[in-house]
This record gives structure tokens, sequence and C-alpha cells, in this order.
């Protein structure tokens, strides 16, 4: 499981764990993805912007990193509290990424069923914080789902996508 924690387009700390389709023992790798690029600031925005005047900030699901070969397996759209959604099967080798994007005061609870895996998420109010955790599968996975628990206080999105598995890092 690779997993990163962003607020806004911070660069990324990736910390890795390769498991089986069957939930066999974990070993541990550590990796490094790029972050998004920096959009750039509209015209009228200066870096002295009275907060009153800025846009609120927008949970959206996580981008996929098209460069590195990411293809969709599924996506929730922003949602506030408790929701299930589905996401497509993959073939053998390939990762299984879970990105999932909060904001508000709380924590978000993110659960694999097929898989056996779940990993909590704390949300905080001002900048949307999101976390990824990438899943290095041995076999062919079958289609699953995600089921997210989260307080009303949270509004969260989510990306579910495949990737070929980082590389293990031997610098630890």
């Amino acid at each position: 499981m690779r997993n990163v924690t962003r607020l806004g387009r911070t660069p990324v700390l990736l910390l890795s764990v390769l498991a089986a389709a069957a939930c066999t023992a974990p070993q541990h790798t550590t990796g490094t993805r790029p972050a998004d690029p920096a959009p750039a600031p509209p015209a009228s925005a200066s870096a002295s912007a009275d907060p009153a005047t800025r846009e609120p900030a927008v949970v959206t699901p996580p981008s996929l990193y098209a460069s590195l070969g990411e293809s969709l397996a599924g996506r929730q759209e922003p949602t506030r509290g408790n929701a299930v959604f589905a996401y497509t099967g993959g073939a053998r080798g390939r990762a299984l990424v879970v990105a999932v994007s909060c904001l508000g005061e709380g924590k978000v609870t993110v659960d694999l069923p097929a898989m056996g895996v779940s990993f909590p998420h704390t949300c905080t109010s001002g900048e949307p914080a999101e976390v990824q955790n990438e899943f290095a599968l041995s076999t062919e996975h079958r289609p699953g789902t995600v089921s997210v628990e989260a307080p009303s206080t949270v509004v969260w999105a989510a990306t579910v996508s495949r990737v070929e598995p980082a590389g293990e890092d031997t610098t630890g």
C-alpha cells in the first residue's frame, strides 16, 4: 500500500505495501509519485487577497496520473457522509490505487471489503486533503466496492484506478 497525504498541491511522499490479492503478508517499499501540476493563478488573484473574497475550496475526485499509465476503475463524485461505490476488475500485475480527497473537520474510513483492507484519513477545513493508497496485486483482481464512512461534516470524493506497481526502493 502506498500512502500519500497532500494538502492542496504540495509534493507527495508515498509508503508502499505490496499485498497479494489473497491478502498475504505485506512487504514494505517506498517510492514517489509526481504531484499534479499547480494551476496558474487567475490574472486578478494576488498573494495578499482578502480571505473573504477568495473562492471557497471545492472537493473533486482525485486526478489520474495518465503519464504513469493509470486507468480509471471507479469514481465517486463529492459526497457528504457515508457511501459505497463500485470499481471494475483489473489485469494481473496491475496495482489498485484508491485516492480520496476530503474537506471538513472529521475522519473518513475507507474500506475495501474484497481485499480485507481499510485505512483512515483525517480531513480538515480550509484546503482539501488527499490520501492515496496503492495495492500491488500478484493475481487478476475482480470487481469490488469501496465503502467510505464519514461524518456529515465532511465532503469527500474518490477515484479508484489501475497502474503498474511502483518499483521497490532499497534506500531505507
